[in-house]
């Protein structure tokens, strides 16, 4: 299915260059919250599916990078070029006097993360509001390649706390994810060659995290998406 979604998008996109549109390019930058939806398999219980969730939580993330950009008067395709931090993490808690506690803290979490290097493409539907002033709905696909995960061990003394880093094999990770986006954004020229736009964003990645599929997560992400575009003179 993901497959079908992405050379959808791609035939589109080259049946739209291949009209007349006008060419932009900038830099964007993501901040959001991503999180993790739970796979589980049948060797897992409901109890303990519960359990889980109710441990897990959003950590802040970020994408930033560089795009293209082509559009006409009402559509637009974008193509970008970022670098991906995602991952998610588990609420404060009391660590059990069974688990091993080399510093001695009173309370820890653990905060997985993630890097990648993202492939976002994905169209834009735009509505004139006034003079120099946008709305639009995005609709899009990414493609991603994992480059390196690790676990933060984050240990609390009272009010201060010290993290340790953990390192995790690449191997037990899934290299290559796909995911779908969609948003609803405001763009403003800034001049005639340069815009602002700003950009609530969903995505939501296909592949579990792991190649290992009894127990897997699915990542997610809620956040704005600021970008400073500049637009080539119209000929």
């Amino acid at each position: 299915m993901k497959h079908i979604v992405l050379c959808s998008f791609l035939c589109l996109a080259a049946t739209f260059l291949s009209g007349q549109s006008r060419f932009g390019y900038g830099v964007g930058l993501y901040p959001n919250f991503s999180g993790a939806r739970l796979i589980a398999f049948d060797n897992i219980s409901e109890r303990e599916v519960m359990q889980i969730n109710n441990r897990e939580t959003w950590k802040f993330s970020y994408a930033a990078g560089v795009f293209a950009n082509w559009r006409s008067e009402k559509l637009g395709f974008q193509l970008a070029l970022n670098y991906m931090n995602s991952g998610y993490q588990t609420i404060r808690d009391t660590i059990p006097t069974v688990a091993p506690n080399p510093r001695d803290a009173v309370d820890w979490r653990f905060v997985y993360q993630s890097s990648y290097i993202e492939i976002p493409m994905d169209f834009q539907f735009y509505q004139e509001l006034s003079k120099g002033s946008e709305i639009f709905f995005m609709l899009g696909a990414s493609a991603s390649y994992n480059l390196n995960n690790s676990i933060d061990t984050v240990f609390y003394f009272g009010d201060r706390e010290v993290t340790d880093n953990e390192p995790q094999d690449n191997n037990e990770y899934n290299r290559l994810n796909f995911a779908f986006q969609s948003a609803m954004g405001w763009e403003r020229a800034l001049g005639e060659n340069f815009a602002l736009v700003i950009q609530p964003t969903f995505q939501f990645w296909f592949k579990g995290l792991l190649k290992d599929n009894s127990l897997n997560r699915s990542l997610y992400s809620l956040g704005v998406r600021v970008a400073f575009k500049i637009k080539q003179p119209e000929f």
